[in-house]
């Protein structure tokens, strides 16, 4: 039990300031209450008690021979909680110094005091910028390739918003006598839902769904003449990605399946016309690393409930 004896402005009479323990201390409480306060105590008591729910202020009234009680909300840090404290002791000192003359009760009660409302809440937007390498599958065939992309997590919730880039290397397609080598680059959006399986948060699932633009470019290898195409498609999607928080980056995998909706096709004008579809389902594997970083705060509404 730490117990701290404050004669506020000089005056001979006492306020007995005691805490359960060091968050907050009676020292901290004092020293807060020293500057809302600066009248003469009464010869009262304040004892602060620790609680599941936050600290308790007990202020016990020597004048009025009564007690009371308040329930103070859980802040970010023990110099809040003396502040907070000292701000009910002040409060109450001051109705103290007011009712001198009113005789006090007989019988001793416990009055309850409301507890006050919690400040609002800070609101930040988190940033991920991540890169990877790439690997793309389709129809039996191989090409590695890149991935950038941003993504945005507002602060205190799971669904976030990414936006990137994507590209592979060029890959062949039998044709004919020849072949065609043919790439996709293009923009992805993607909205999705963070899954933080354990309380650390270093392990994440990120679950998106995906839309594409992409550029789609073709041309021939081995022909008499060989000549290069370009058009775009259209991309829907599913990703899964799993990460690990490895100090100030995040390492990830992931795995995504991307569908491309407008066929595309090649041809080659040998005896006869010969054509060929590319694919138009792939797989897509990537490992990368990403960083967050936390935008600037803004203070939300003020709260309308108390807890």
């Amino acid at each position: 039990m730490l117990t701290f004896m404050a004669n506020l402005a000089g005056v001979a009479t006492l306020l007995a300031i005691s805490s359960s323990s060091d968050c907050p201390s009676a020292e901290a409480v004092q020293a807060h209450l020293a500057q809302r306060f600066p009248g003469p105590a009464a010869n009262d008591s304040v004892q602060i008690e620790q609680s599941p729910d936050g600290p308790v202020v007990v202020m016990r009234s020597a004048l009025h021979r009564m007690v009371f009680r308040r329930q103070l909300p859980r802040s970010h840090s023990c110099e809040e909680d003396a502040a907070l404290a000292a701000t009910v002791i002040a409060a109450w000192q001051f109705e103290e110094s007011q009712s001198l003359a009113e005789p006090p009760p007989v019988v001793e009660r416990v009055k309850e005091l409301p507890p006050p409302a919690r400040p609002a809440p800070h609101r930040a937007l988190r940033y991920e910028l991540g890169g990877a390498l790439l690997g793309a599958v389709a129809s039996e065939t191989f090409a590695p390739g890149g991935l950038l992309d941003l993504l945005l997590l507002p602060d205190g919730r799971q669904v976030g918003v990414r936006l990137g880039v994507f590209g592979h290397a060029p890959r062949s397609l039998a044709l004919g006598s020849g072949q065609s080598r043919w790439l996709r680059a293009g923009l992805r959006l993607s909205g999705g839902y963070r899954f933080v399986p354990f309380a650390d948060q270093r392990w994440s699932i990120d679950w998106f769904a995906d839309a594409a633009l992409a550029v789609v470019a073709a041309w021939g290898v081995g022909f008499d003449e060989n000549h290069t195409l370009a058009g775009t498609d259209l991309g829907l999607g599913s990703s899964l990605r799993l990460g690990r928080q490895l100090g100030p980056v995040r390492l990830f995998v992931e795995v995504a399946i991307s569908g491309w909706l407008l066929p595309q096709r090649v041809t080659a004008q040998e005896v006869a016309l010969v054509s060929a579809a590319l694919p138009q389902v792939e797989g897509l594997f990537s490992l990368g690393l990403c960083r967050q970083t936390v935008g600037r705060e803004k203070r939300g509404p003020e709260a309308k409930s108390t807890f």
